[in-house]
């Protein structure tokens, strides 16, 4: 059997609480904050937040330099052509 990390464990023990809350009241944005306010914070969703930021500023760079170096080695081919 598979042995959990701490922090997996706590992340089914949220969601299971978040499961169950939903099911007392329905209403799921209720049961989140009731969850969030449990857990003493909202770093989870912070994380998340950032790790995206993160990804898409690393996209966005390898972009510009994938086009800055296609450019660059056009611009030079060209030049030794003249």
């Amino acid at each position: 059997m598979i042995t959990l990390k701490p922090y997996q464990e706590r992340v089914l023990d949220s969601l299971r609480d978040f499961f169950r809350q939903c099911a007392q009241d329905g209403r799921p944005e209720a049961a989140f904050q009731a969850v969030q306010f449990n857990n003493g914070s909202s770093s989870p969703v912070t994380a998340m937040l950032a790790w995206l930021i993160g990804a898409i500023r690393l996209m966005v760079a390898g972009a510009v330099v994938g086009v800055i170096r296609s450019r660059l080695l056009s611009l030079l081919g060209v030049r030794a052509a003249l």
